[in-house]
């Protein structure tokens, strides 16, 4: 009987991964969009060679963003950033964030981030950041 809730759940979340989960517009259906197996196969297995050799055999095939895990895309064009960070149904991943607690960086909540960004954006300016590292000497 295990088995079975086993086997059930097992493929009810790879249809989740490959048809409804937020990522699944990126690119086609493929193991690394189900599993972390993939990864763990190239990092561990094959030596660490996950980054370079699985990267540019997947951007040849597929283009520039791919899907390097369930929750993980890999992108190398800079024209793609705004592609993956604009997309609404976007959320951040609550494992991940958890151990930040309430900082800025780590609140799940979005218009709890809006209003904080709000607060912190004069800061980030390209003419702050100038002007706090010319102060510094860090630029010239």
């Amino acid at each position: 009987m295990l088995a079975i809730y086993i086997i059930t759940y097992s493929l009810a979340k790879t249809i989740y991964h490959i048809y409804f989960h937020p990522l699944s517009s990126f690119l086609k259906p493929s193991i690394a969009s189900i599993t972390n197996w993939n990864q763990f196969y190239y990092n561990w297995y094959l030596g660490g060679t996950h980054s370079p050799k699985m990267i540019k055999q997947r951007r040849a095939q597929d283009g520039p963003i791919i899907r390097i895990a369930p929750s993980k895309l890999h992108f190398g064009d800079t024209s793609e950033y705004k592609t993956i960070y604009t997309h609404s149904a976007l959320v951040k991943e609550p494992k991940f964030y958890r151990f930040l607690g309430t900082a800025l960086v780590g609140q799940l909540d979005v218009s709890k981030t809006k209003r904080n960004r709000q607060i912190f954006a004069t800061y980030f300016t390209a003419n702050s950041i100038r002007t706090q590292s010319q102060a510094r000497g860090i630029l010239w």
